[in-house]
């Protein structure tokens, strides 16, 4: 009788302690999901200084989201236009590569665009898609260019049209690509196939494309306040559009020719 009080007190002791435990892993493991919910939702909505963005670059707070696109190889309907996605992955490498040119070329370290201010349009000098797709997919320059001097990340654009006017995202539009001298930092390239030998020979269904990809692109990031061919970019220089800390880094350009842009001009508004 004596034994079974002894071992029914036992039981109960155990068992008391073992739901305080219970109830206190409970409790912990609810306050931190929250506490977790809270701070990630908090970061996700609050608007990130220059400063901030670095940080979380740093630490890949955003890295998923960005290596993601939310229609990967899919197409995506612009009006009477489709944009063809057929993306360049965003790997950690490039992400590096691109960090350590912009540290260079404008002094501060990030990979990614807070607000885009300008688009950039330019023809490849000949090519097809896939070529021109080959020539931006590898993460660092081709040895021996002109641009390898100044930085090893690659030249790229983010999106690409075809002489029918079909287009091509290659890249997340607030992912830095080197095309652009003074203005990759905050600029989104829209490259077109044509040009050779400095041809003048972009077609009206490339025009089309253009106008409609830019008014989408203005619509979606009203920060978006110039629009420019690459052949106009060294009379930015001296204003608010145009960075650039090396000051022998310029080259002259042509491309898309003047009839191509006042065409984009009377087209956009």
């Amino acid at each position: 009788m004596i034994q079974n009080k002894m071992l029914f007190a036992i039981s109960k002791k155990y068992y008391v302690l073992a739901t305080t435990i219970v109830y206190t892993v409970s409790f912990l493991i609810s306050t931190s999901t929250s506490i977790l919910s809270s701070s990630f939702i908090n970061i996700m909505l609050t608007p990130i200084s220059q400063k901030q963005q670095v940080k979380a670059y740093k630490e890949k707070i955003f890295t998923k989201t960005h290596l993601k696109p939310s229609l990967e190889n899919g197409i995506a309907v612009l009006g009477d236009v489709k944009i063809i996605q057929k993306r360049i992955p965003i790997t950690e490498t490039r992400i590096k590569l691109t960090e350590e040119y912009a540290a260079v070329h404008y002094g501060f370290k990030t990979a990614y665009m807070e607000n885009p201010k300008v688009i950039v349009v330019h023809w490849t000098g000949g090519g097809t898609v896939q070529s021109v797709y080959n020539y931006f997919y590898p993460e660092t320059v081709k040895n021996g260019s002109w641009h390898e001097k100044y930085g090893k990340l690659n030249v790229g654009a983010h999106f690409l049209v075809d002489r029918d006017g079909t287009i091509y995202q290659l890249f997340n539009e607030t992912f830095i690509t080197r095309h652009c001298i003074g203005m990759n930092y905050h600029a989104i390239g829209i490259e077109n196939i044509g040009g050779k030998d400095g041809m003048d020979d972009l077609t009206d269904q490339q025009l089309n494309s253009n106008i409609a990809l830019i008014k989408h692109l203005k619509e979606k990031y009203p920060t978006i306040k110039l629009v420019i061919g690459h052949y106009e970019y060294r009379k930015y220089e001296g204003t608010e559009y145009f960075l650039e800390l090396l000051p022998d880094y310029r080259n002259v350009k042509m491309d898309p020719g003047k009839r191509f842009m006042d065409k984009i001009r009377a087209g956009i508004g």
